[in-house]
């Protein structure tokens, strides 16, 4: 399977696929090298050097000169090469002076390179991937004439052969017309030492345009390795370069790397240098999840079935380089989604798959590898007395620390001078040999946290993240991982791995978040850190653990808290003192760092802190006014708000609500229980630059310790009527979930995002008022409908006892009778359950609404079934009978059959056929099957208009797909008079793409889009005359477009707008047709059969020609061949007319009859016997029957008389039938030798025999 095609994901590694030993040279920039392991032994043998810097260069572009250069190391080594030179100059602009002079006269006498036309060379141009694989071709043995290395076509003959061996492997992207870089020449030039050297058994001189060249005579052959080299590269019997040319070097395909991935350790004379994965084994590289599906797709049924039997194929898996023992159930399971092996997000894992395993080379092996990728972070800036850089393992994302993990990575192994306290960098590490294996950074990224998943993802600025396996869960273990928790909104700061997963979240939320803190406490013995409680900017409240505090103020113990406290001894217990607004972060270990918005000498120049203390009744708030007051007793403070100022309001039962904009903001007043011992407080963040400067950003009204405080909401007024839960989750902070609702708001459906799991949520199929929302207008809470006396609702009612029917303005509901304003809104809502699957248009949706219907409506549509319902309605004044708003939600309907029968209509129009039907209860259906249309290709959209009772009720879409024929879609609606008829109106198809046809040329079909403005199309020059044809397009909106084109040239129409209804018919005038000759392969070797021309016109005279091109000397030949039923004989070396044919249409000769080349001795008689009956002759070859006559024969008697009677052939046997008995030792038998003749070569005249005696 080195050839197998690799199925790779994400061929994104995350480290090295080498190990470097000694003998490989370190190059500066080995950091920028793709090619590493061709350039590590390249550059080992001496066949390509770095520079004098240190530097290799990999991108530099390769020179002619310096080809010529690695193509005599290649042949002679290093040392050799170095000492070539130039007596005289090879090109007239390559002087033997020239650096590369020895080099490129080399390489020109051995025939493996050859300059321009003119003379030159021109050694510093840069050198094309074909000429550079030509030089290579031409080292391995390849003879550049015979191989049509030279002429027009000999890039495609280079890119043929060197494809065919692999000379490109490894550069997946080779473009043999670019100009080859040094990195690629190491690549090329490594694939080379592997590649198998050529020869030919033989070579003919020959002369081309004046010059004798050598060719060979057949094609090349693998050249055999029978010396002890033979393994030192393949181990196949054949000859690889490095065999012949780089004794010393030596590759072993039978070890691993220290991940346990299949690899090649190349040494040099006694030194190892390197050793590197065999990526040709490469089948499948995955950093998501490799499913076992997938994995069981990959390798095959086949292979998984063997290796299941262990009957020649077997598994081997590692994790980090230890060997784990999996089996085939946990690899591969036929489309299964488990994760195979250790597989995981952020788990890069590789499979591997030899099919020449084994000392036969008939088994195989499937290697995988699964392999983590690590999070560590540098304790100090990189020590340069030291050469290292100290490290400290990230363990508290959730991930464990692996055996023998380093606290220190040497500059020796990586480079890690740039990296200062605190980098967070990404290293492999393996677990066989207690070593990393790659040192990358981390992608630190910090943005506003959009949603988040547990355990799953977080959504940052609207891109989703998920974890690295070895910190979020998995789908072997969904509990495992690191369960972090963030303020949707605010700031996160994710530290990401190379794939762009999740390896850690520092400082959860980034300082710039604002929290409320109200009072503090000691650790109570619990542990190092503060106490607090806090209220944070979306009404959340949690006792938070403080690591750090900044804050410029006196407690009451007389602590000075500038500066920072970190230990519960420096915190006042239950203190007061630290009381307001901060900016905080919050590590992932739940710890805040608060820091003061206005706190001396570490001044925030935006915004300012204001704390004030309320000691006695009156109103603090009040709502809609242009600012709020805030009272302190004589001396009143000043709030200015806006529509973007947030309150968070605290009530006696330490309740918090939020509120957004001035507007919202709720009127609060203290009572008398407001004291100067027991205060009530205002603390607002308040802008101090910009265009709203002087405007609070956040304001907190603490009424906590007031049981007699007043707080009037001024909450929404809008109604909320509440749909379906789509179970979309968001988390704030970490105590309040909230969902996304589709509910009814302002007559209209949306969504919304609803708090869940406290006395506030709100429920499906309920409606309310006064919504309150929090900063990020998500709801926080509201008051259900149907409790005050301007209210009304009723829930579980039944038609059966409480039915809906409307009469005469008076609307039967709830059993009551209600009068509907003439202004009122009415909204119907069906519940997406089975139980409503028959008042259901779509029987899947999850609800369906009719908005702003009329009571009237609103009883049509329920009539006909049997239903349970919900209503909640808005009186216009107390206890008043007057409807205003009115929401109707249906739990259960099932359509009654009581009613009489339905009425039912079949509608065949142009192109669908519509089946409709008005059911007794005004329920009408329709249900049409649309026909694609002929003319369309692709998708087909088509809409029709339904009409009940001649009025115009709806127009319904729907789409054919592509590769569909029909379609049917149902549409349906309540409410009717029984006796409306229901008719369909305005069908019409909207295809995405119409056929475009052609007439008068062999053009297949094709299409073209119906919001195209133009499209192309040729007349093939295969099959017509060169020339001019004129062409005329319908199908197109408007009047005909016509034109003309050029056979063979394409011709584009513009400015066209096709029409959608019908095909475009494309007619073309004005051609000839052309027609093909083709002639057959000659089957007698050395004639070829050709014709005067092989394209012409109907009634074209061609002549058909035989032409021998050489012959043997010695025994005359002669070869015949039959075309067309005409037969010509040829003699000797000449071009021979055979037929004449008139052309009427594509002529395909065939070539029969024809007699094999063989050579004519002269007719022999072999042997001779007789009796006293017959003679019978046997000759060396067959007898041709039609020669051979008995007067051919004459039998001289002197005694007896005797005569020939009579004559037969078979085969090689003359059989002479007598009339008398010959005299032995005196009769004679004789024959014409003009005569008789062989029966394979009717011009044989030879006959050897002309008399003998009978003895």
């Amino acid at each position: 399977m080195k050839k197998f095609l690799s199925l790779v994901l994400a061929l994104t590694l995350t480290m090295s696929l080498f190990t470097v030993s000694a003998g490989a040279a370190e190059f500066t920039d080995d950091d920028t090298i793709h090619y590493q392991e061709a350039v590590d032994v390249i550059s080992a043998v001496g066949i390509v050097d770095g520079y004098n810097d240190g530097s290799f260069k990999p991108t530099d572009v390769l020179t002619r000169g310096a080809a010529a250069k690695i193509i005599c190391n290649l042949i002679l080594g290093p040392t050799t090469a170095s000492a070539l030179g130039a007596d005289t100059a090879p090109y007239k602009d390559v002087p033997a002076s020239n650096v590369f002079a020895g080099y490129i006269a080399y390489c020109q006498k051995e025939g493996i390179i050859s300059g321009y036309g003119d003379g030159t060379f021109k050694p510093g141009n840069s050198l094309t991937g074909f000429a550079f694989m030509k030089m290579l071709l031409g080292a391995l043995g390849y003879d550049m004439n015979y191989e049509g290395f030279t002429g027009p076509n000999w890039t495609v003959n280079v890119a043929k052969l060197a494809s065919g061996i692999d000379l490109d492997d490894g550069n997946k992207d080779f473009v043999g017309s670019k100009a080859v870089t040094r990195e690629e020449a190491c690549l090329y030039a490594f694939n080379t030492l592997k590649a198998t050297m050529v020869e030919y058994d033989s070579k003919t001189t020959v002369e081309i345009s004046g010059t004798t060249v050598q060719v060979g005579n057949e094609d090349a052959r693998d050249m055999v390795n029978n010396t002890n080299t033979d393994g030192y590269i393949d181990k196949d019997g054949l000859m690889q370069f490095a065999e012949k040319y780089h004794t010393d070097l030596k590759r072993s395909d039978d070890t691993s790397d220290d991940f346990g991935r299949p690899a090649n350790e190349w040494k040099f004379k006694a030194e190892t240098i390197g050793t590197y994965v065999d990526t040709s084994l490469l089948v499948g590289s995955y950093t998501e999840s490799a499913e076992q599906g997938q994995l069981y797709q990959l390798i095959g049924k086949a292979t998984v079935d063997d290796i299941r039997d262990r009957k020649d194929a077997y598994v081997e898996t590692y994790t980090n380089g230890e060997a784990k023992d999996y089996g085939v159930d946990d690899l591969f399971v036929k489309s299964s989604t488990a994760d195979a092996g250790d597989s995981g997000r952020g788990v890069l894992t590789e499979v591997y798959v030899d099919d020449e395993y084994g000392a036969d080379e008939d088994e195989t092996m499937v290697t995988i590898v699964f392999i983590n990728t690590y999070l560590v972070q540098a304790t100090s800036d990189y020590n340069s007395t030291k050469e290292s850089l100290n490290i400290d393992y990230i363990d508290d994302n959730g991930s464990v620390r692996p055996t023998g993990f380093p606290n220190s990575i040497d500059q020796d192994d990586f480079d890690v001078s740039s990296y200062k306290e605190d980098d967070y960098l990404l290293v492999t590490y393996s677990l066989d040999d207690k070593e990393i294996h790659s040192v990358a950074p981390a992608k630190v990224l910090t943005g506003e946290v959009d949603t988040y998943e547990e355990r799953d993802s977080i959504t940052v600025d609207g891109t989703k993240y998920k974890y690295n396996d070895i910190v979020g869960s998995d789908s072997k273990n969904p509990d495992y991982g690191k369960d972090e928790t963030f303020s949707v909104g605010d700031s996160c700061t994710l530290v990401l791995d190379e794939h762009g997963f999740i390896m850690y979240v520092d400082e959860a939320n980034a300082s710039g978040d604002y929290v409320y803190i109200q009072n503090t406490a000691d650790s109570s013995g619990l542990g190092k850190n503060a106490k607090a409680a806090a209220y944070f900017t979306d009404g959340t409240y949690k006792e938070i653990d403080i690591k750090k505090i900044t804050k410029n103020v006196t407690g009451t113990s007389g602590t000075n808290y500038k500066g920072g406290v970190t230990s519960a001894s420096n915190i006042d217990k239950d203190t007061d003192a630290l009381r307001g607004w901060y900016t905080y972060s919050v590590n992932s270990a739940g710890e805040y760092t608060l820091k003061d918005i206005d706190a001396n000498g570490i001044k925030n120049t935006k915004y300012i802190n204001t704390v004030a203390e309320i000691t006695g009744a009156g109103q603090i708030i009040e709502n809609e006014k242009v600012s709020c007051f805030v009272y302190a007793g004589a001396d009143g403070k000043r709030i200015l708000a806006n529509s973007d100022t947030v309150f968070l309001v605290i009530d006696s039962d330490d309740d918090i609500d939020v509120y957004t904009g001035l507007t919202a903001a709720p009127d609060v007043y203290a009572s008398s229980k407001t004291t100067k011992s027991n205060p009530a407080y205002v603390s607002w963040v308040e802008k101090t630059t910009g265009k709203d400067s002087g405007y609070a950003k956040y304001v907190l009204v603490d009424m906590s310790d007031d049981a007699d405080a007043k707080i009037d909401d001024a909450s929404s007024d809008d109604y909320l009527f509440v749909l379906h839960d789509s179970n979309k989750r968001i988390n704030i902070g970490n105590d309040k979930a909230y969902f996304e609702y589709d509910v009814i708001v302002d007559g209209e459906v949306t969504t919304a995002m609803i708090n869940d799991g406290d006395e506030n949520e709100l429920e499906e199929g309920k409606l309310y008022n006064k919504i309150k929302t929090n900063s990020d207008e998500y709801i926080t809470g509201g008051d259900e409908i149907g409790y005050d006396t301007d209210e009304a609702s009723g829930t579980d009612l039944k038609s059966s006892t409480d039915p809906i029917k409307h009469s005469n303005g008076t609307l039967q509901l709830g059993g009551k009778k209600w009068i509907v304003a003439s202004d009122a809104e009415i909204y119907l809502a069906v519940d997406g359950v089975d139980a409503n699957k028959d008042l259901l248009k779509d029987a899947d949706a999850d609800f369906e609404t009719y908005l702003k219907i009329s009571a009237n409506s609103l009883a049509g549509y329920l009539n006909g079934y049997d239903y349970t319902y919900d209503y909640y309605a808005v009186r216009d004044d107390d206890n008043s009978e007057i409807l205003t708003d009115l929401y109707v939600w249906v739990t259960s309907a099932k359509e009654t059959n009581n009613s009489g029968s339905s009425t039912e209509d079949t509608d065949k129009g142009n192109g669908y056929t519509a089946e409709t039907s008005m059911a007794s209860n005004g329920r009408a259906t329709v249900r049409l099957t649309a026909n694609r249309p002929s003319y369309a290709a692709g998708q087909v959209n088509f809409s029709f208009d339904v009409f009940v009772g001649g009025e115009y009720v709806d127009t319904k879409n729907g789409t054919i797909e592509s590769g569909k024929d029909t379609v049917t879609v149902n549409w349906t609606d309540s409410g009717f008079d029984t006796s409306d008829k229901i008719t369909i109106k305005n069908f019409k198809f909207d295809p995405a793409a119409v056929k475009v046809v052609f007439e008068g040329a062999n053009i297949a079909e094709t299409t073209v889009e119906t919001n195209a403005d133009s499209f192309d199309f040729t007349v093939p020059s295969d099959g017509y005359t060169a020339g001019n044809f004129n062409y005329e397009i319908t199908g197109l909106s408007g009047d005909k477009t016509s034109g003309e084109g050029t056979v063979g040239q394409k011709v584009t129409v513009s400015n066209v707008k096709v029409a959608g209804d019908r095909k475009v018919t494309v007619t073309i005038t004005g051609l000839t047709d052309e027609y093909k000759i083709t002639v057959p392969e000659s089957p007698v070797e050395g004639v070829t059969i050709t014709a005067s021309v092989n394209k012409a016109a109907a009634g074209t005279e061609v002549t058909i020609y035989a032409e021998a091109k050489s012959f043997s000397s010695g025994d005359t030949y002669a070869k015949a061949v039959t075309v067309d039923g005409k037969t010509v004989v040829l003699k000797d070396s000449s071009k021979t007319e055979v037929t004449k044919i008139t052309v009427k249409g594509n002529v395909d000769l065939k070539a029969e009859g024809a007699v094999k080349v063989v050579t004519t001795p002269k007719l022999k008689v072999k042997s001779m016997s007789w009796n006293n009956t017959q003679i019978v002759l046997k000759f060396n070859l067959p007898v041709d029957p039609s020669s051979v006559a008995k007067d051919d024969f004459k039998l001289t008697s002197d005694t007896n008389n005797a005569t020939i009677d009579g004559v037969s052939v078979d085969g090689d046997t003359v059989i002479l039938t007598l009339q008398g008995i010959p005299q032995k030792g005196t009769d004679k038998i004789a024959m014409d030798e003009n005569k008789v003749q062989s029966k394979d070569h009717a011009d044989n005249t030879n006959a050897a025999y002309s008399e003998a005696t009978l003895n």
